[in-house]
């Protein structure tokens, strides 16, 4: 996965990025993600909406 944000909508969800500690994000919560490959959990019994946020490469941006 490439670096970036997690906002976490509804739910509670972790990430942990091999044997780093993991990192717990609550609904209306956000965190910064390493790049990486990562483990993904749902914690607790309710379904998980997230938005991940990537950063385009300039390549990709639009000219103002």
């Amino acid at each position: 996965m490439r670096a970036g944000i997690c906002y976490v909508l509804h739910g509670t969800c972790s990430f942990r990025f091999g044997s780093q500690e993991a990192i717990e994000i609550r609904e209306g919560q956000f965190a910064t993600l390493p790049e990486g490959t990562y483990h993904f959990r749902v914690l607790g019994e309710a379904p998980v909406e997230l938005i991940m946020v990537w950063e385009l490469p300039e390549d990709f941006r639009s000219p103002a």
